[in-house]
């Protein structure tokens, strides 16, 4: 089976997976609760954030880093389903917060070294096939910290 192969490529490339995934995820009070508690994490992880650059690899549809960006961070995130980010751009043009999203892979972030402040990561790791490598990937492109979110 090839790398592409694997059900967090072909699961989230499903346009029906990627329109239900945020009412999956987090609707209703349990949805809410998870919600909130990242919301905490990151301010409480991060601290201010306005003018620092942040990567949010794995954005699905942009949840984190829209939280980051009404923070006041420039934030660009990637993720490897061209669906889940189709509903993050629409997100992004229905909102006043600018958010950059465009397709990347958390095992070959297309970035620099050391070219973001900051990088995260919101439960996203556990679903790689190669999770110790995409680790690697987000200290090589942060200069100041990363923050990943590996929920057993």
């Amino acid at each position: 089976m090839s790398e592409r192969e694997h059900y967090s490529y072909t699961y989230y490339a499903d346009a029906a997976n990627a329109q239900s995934f945020d009412a999956r995820r987090f609707g209703g009070p349990i949805g809410d609760l998870v919600a909130q508690g990242q919301a905490d994490v990151l301010a409480d992880m991060l601290g201010p954030v306005q003018g620092r650059s942040i990567l949010d690899v794995g954005t699905g549809t942009g949840r984190g880093a829209f939280l980051l960006a009404a923070a006041g961070a420039r934030v660009t995130g990637i993720d490897a389903s061209e669906q889940m980010l189709a509903i993050a751009k629409q997100r992004a043009a229905d909102s006043s917060i600018p958010v950059q999203f465009e397709v990347g892979d958390a095992h070959q972030i297309q970035f620099g070294e050391r070219s973001y402040d900051l990088a995260v990561s919101l439960r996203v790791l556990m679903h790689t096939p190669r999770w110790r490598q995409c680790v690697g990937e987000l200290c090589r492109v942060a200069s100041h910290g990363v923050i990943v979110d590996y929920p057993s």
